[in-house]
């Protein structure tokens, strides 16, 4: 696909958006407060961008869990959940978040992978010790892409600040990744997956909305075959004991709308505390995967629920 060709994209990808100025207008009152650090920040409806995921979504049991899932629903996020999910052959996604900036960022993000060579891509997203991401070179080969929200709300941004401000900022979390680690972490990025992903993306529907998931329910947009609940038990489980946490997050899974045979995928950062024994239920199993830090090794933990088949008394 050559990049004027880019316009198909945006019959696939959409987003609900009724606050264009307000979010304009906090987008730059946050990139006007400056750094912020992780632990700063809560989960609300201005909530910073993750720029990629902190998960490691090449671990065989995520990938087992959500290939092939047609129907998803995914925390927005840094929108890299929505981008494996499209490798893997998801094809309508739904992408929900609290926070009113992730939709920008993913539909950004999205739109640069069908823009942009992978080595672009890379240096756009991630960036690396001379260059900071978001280049505003890198991003007008892309900008003329976007749908008209979207290149509004990035140009507004562009037109006041350089990248090294909008990075900076608490519009973003601030923590950072390699290029090779970022490759390791995700399926459509690896070897040859790049341009499959871009084949799949303009076959796939992509719509991005401000959404509380702990709020959703089947009356909002159907049900799913695959629901992506990132690492929100993290924070779920602030100020109430494993024990506690474990069973009413149980339940709010499975109140989920999955459809039968449908998964729900977290992820728990460990450092919160081990949950394998608090999930020995029918229906959730718990994988221990290993995560290789900077000195240092921790084990997490990757928690999957399948929704049981209805058993039918006819043939």
């Amino acid at each position: 696909m050559h990049l004027n060709e880019g316009v198909i994209l945006l019959k696939n990808i959409s987003i609900s958006n009724n606050s264009l100025d307000e979010d304009i207008s906090i987008a730059i009152e946050k990139i006007e407060n400056g750094h912020t650090f992780l632990s700063d920040d809560i989960f609300d409806d201005s909530s910073t961008i993750y720029r990629i995921s902190n998960e490691t979504i090449s671990h065989k049991p995520y990938v087992d869990a959500i290939k092939n899932k047609e129907k998803v629903l995914a925390i927005t996020a840094s929108g890299d959940q929505i981008l494996n999910s499209i490798f893997l052959n998801g094809k309508y996604i739904t992408g929900i978040d609290i926070s009113r900036f992730p939709k920008y960022f993913a539909a950004l993000k999205l739109t640069s992978l069908m823009s942009l060579s992978k080595d672009d891509f890379l240096q756009f997203i991630v960036g690396d010790k001379n260059n900071p991401p978001l280049s505003k070179e890198l991003y007008n080969k892309v900008r003329n892409n976007l749908s008209d929200d979207v290149k509004e709300f990035w140009d507004k941004l562009f037109s006041l600040y350089d990248e090294e401000k909008i990075n900076s900022s608490s519009l973003f979390r601030q923590f950072n990744i390699s290029k090779s680690r970022y490759i390791a972490n995700n399926p459509f990025l690896q070897k040859d997956n790049y341009e499959c992903t871009k084949n799949k993306l303009t076959e796939a529907r992509i719509d991005l909305c401000d959404k509380d998931i702990f709020s959703l329910t089947k009356k909002d947009f159907g049900t799913f075959d695959l629901i992506y609940l990132s690492n929100i038990i993290n924070y779920y489980m602030m100020d109430k004991s494993l024990d506690e946490m474990s069973e009413h997050f149980k339940e709010f899974v499975k109140r989920l709308p999955l459809n039968n045979d449908g998964n729900a995928v977290i992820y728990n950062f460990t450092l919160n505390g081990h949950l394998e024994d608090f999930f020995k239920e029918k229906g959730f199993s718990v994988h221990l995967v290993k995560e290789d830090l900077i000195n240092v090794s921790i084990t997490n933990e990757i928690i999957v629920y399948n929704k049981p088949r209805k058993l039918s008394l006819f043939r």
